[in-house]
């Protein structure tokens, strides 16, 4: 069995786990996509990078910027190559295409509780760039788990310090609040002993192999240390966020398929 399994970004493996890596960047390249990271910048709902609240916390305010002030940088992201560069783009353009479609859907949420009608069209200057980006790191062009909202998303507020959710913020977030940041930088803490389990059962199908069994038995040991403080971990979700408000943000962690209520008959890249 393989001792690694890696795509550039992320090393699946006895060092890393599933993290990345390297640290995810704090933003994309601001020498060539200043707009973009303006925007991303300015909107988180409750609190944006500025403390205020941002373009999603107004109906029709996300549509309106980036139809006025978002450049196409389609031929920008043809020339990225660098992995990390890549996953930078790829969380924000993902980021904000959700915050695009989702915004009627989270409004109406947020007004009487049922969930509205997502837009059925992303714009070009969302949808080519996007779709660029996913296709050089080989990935779907929507919002997922590791790239975008959650394993590749995170930054240290002290940078000597561990991976503990209460010292990460997220480079991208839909609302800015400590509970949406709680809630995800949790999963980070939690896939911090990773290591410890991927380690372990690639030593102990390796051991199998081999036939020795106190080896493998060794490593199952580890597999199950490192699932019993995943698990501790885990039960912290709730101190960390407040379930209370998971509705803040659930309405943009959505996907497409099979959610007909939102999405109708699915949605348009325009381009």
């Amino acid at each position: 069995m393989q001792t690694s399994y890696q795509d550039g970004y992320f090393n699946v493996s006895a060092e890393h786990g599933f993290l990345p890596s390297q640290e995810p960047l704090r933003g994309v390249p601001m020498d060539t996509y200043p707009v973009l990271q303006e925007i991303m910048d300015h909107m988180p709902a409750l609190k944006n990078k500025f403390g205020a609240p941002g373009l999603l916390g107004t109906d029709g305010a996300i549509e309106r910027i980036v139809k006025l002030k978002l450049p196409n940088y389609i031929n920008e992201t043809k020339e990225e190559t660098e992995p990390a560069r890549l996953a930078a783009l790829y969380r924000a353009y993902t980021f904000l295409a959700s915050a695009y479609l989702l915004s009627p859907a989270h409004h109406n949420q947020a007004s009487d509780g049922a969930y509205g009608r997502a837009h059925d069209t992303l714009p070009v200057n969302i949808a080519q760039p996007l779709c660029q980006v996913a296709d050089a790191l080989q990935l779907y062009p929507f919002l997922d788990y590791h790239y975008s909202y959650s394993l590749g998303n995170y930054v240290k507020r002290d940078p000597v310090k561990g991976l503990h959710w209460n010292n990460l913020d997220m480079a991208c977030s839909f609302t800015g609040g400590s509970d949406e940041i709680g809630f995800i930088m949790n999963h980070v803490y939690i896939n911090e002993v990773t290591p410890g389990l991927v380690g372990g059962v690639i030593g102990a199908v390796n051991a199998a192999c081999k036939g020795n069994l106190d080896d493998v038995e060794t490593h199952m040991k580890t597999v199950l240390e490192t699932m019993v403080e995943a698990n501790t971990r885990r039960a912290t979700m709730w101190k960390a966020s407040r379930y209370k408000r998971y509705n803040d943000f659930r309405t943009f962690i959505m996907g497409i398929q099979g959610n007909t209520t939102v999405f109708g008959d699915g949605v348009v890249y325009e381009g």
